[in-house]
């Protein structure tokens, strides 16, 4: 059994930029207030194994030190793509979604399993290291009904898969409209008793990714 300072430095690593509150959101099956996690991760920055830095949306995020180069390479994935930028999407497959999160995982060092077709089961496992990252995908749908009931069905499907507190768990969609407006409709307290990310895929293989 890990000890708590232990457990903070996992999910730094496993999670860079989790802020306190949700290392302690993350830790809640151990009984761990946030005050205590907030205690331990001032000692790991004393003792210079962590680092905090401010999120662009004012929130500070604790990263493992000398972790900067991995640091980099996540911003600048999640990073929203520019106003007209990429191509938008009209059509896109599942098979086409999973094939485009399959390459962006594997130029950040993950090894990726992919369920293709419509068989049961994960439909993306990525590993690195020790990290494990779980994703669920949906295509494009032929109208906004459609849409609106991938999302619903892959939300669930995401649901049901989330037995390990150490794993990440996302789902994927085509970067369209209707796909973004649903996810900024979900309560952002749902989204964060969740630990829910998602993953927009552009026409031209671009990840947009956010919690």
């Amino acid at each position: 059994m890990k000890n708590l300072a232990e457990q903070i430095l996992y999910l730094a690593k496993a999670f860079p930029g989790l802020t306190d509150r949700q290392i302690a959101d993350r830790l809640s099956g151990e009984e761990v207030s946030h005050h205590v996690v907030d205690l331990a991760v001032q000692a790991l920055v004393r003792k210079g194994k962590l680092v905090q830095e401010d999120h662009p949306d004012g929130k500070i995020g604790c990263y493992l030190s000398g972790e900067t180069g991995l640091r980099a390479v996540d911003e600048e994935l999640e990073a929203p793509a520019p106003e007209g930028s990429g191509k938008p999407v009209l059509n896109m497959p599942e098979e086409e979604v999973k094939r485009n999160v399959e390459n962006w995982l594997k130029a950040s060092g993950w090894d990726v399993q992919v369920n293709w077709g419509a068989g049961r089961g994960i439909d993306i496992e990525a590993r690195r290291g020790n990290e494990r990252w779980v994703i669920e995908a949906k295509g494009s749908g032929s109208s906004k009904p459609t849409k609106n009931t991938h999302f619903s069905v892959l939300l669930g499907e995401a649901l049901q898969r989330m037995d390990d507190p150490y794993t990440r768990y996302g789902i994927a969609f085509p970067d369209t409209n209707r796909y973004r407006k649903l996810w900024a409709k979900l309560p952002a307290l749902a989204k964060s008793r969740l630990r829910l990310e998602v993953l927009f895929v552009r026409s031209d293989g671009r990840i947009r990714f956010m919690e």
